[in-house]
């Protein structure tokens, strides 16, 4: 894989984010159709460069807590620039 191709996957990861931010990992995967290990490797990507945040949703006693993702100032500003 190129630098630009994985540039290119990272912004449309963060784009996905931006369109569906009120859907857990799992969902957001889904509706991106992308599979749990790539959205982990680029989730954890964008957090260790501090585009996106993770946070812990607990939803109920038996199940699994959520987890939501959200774009940081400098994950729309990646977004806002690369559009131009």
């Amino acid at each position: 894989k190129t630098v630009k191709e994985g540039l290119e996957n990272i912004k449309v990861f963060l784009e996905g984010i931006r369109k569906h931010s009120d859907l857990p990992v799992s969902k957001l995967y889904e509706a991106m159709k992308i599979t749990a290990y790539m959205g982990n490797e680029l989730s954890t990507n964008c957090v260790d460069n501090g585009l996106i945040t993770k946070t812990t949703v607990k939803t109920g006693a038996a199940k699994r807590p959520n987890v939501i993702l959200t774009l940081t100032e400098k994950g729309e500003k990646y977004c806002e620039v690369k559009q131009a």
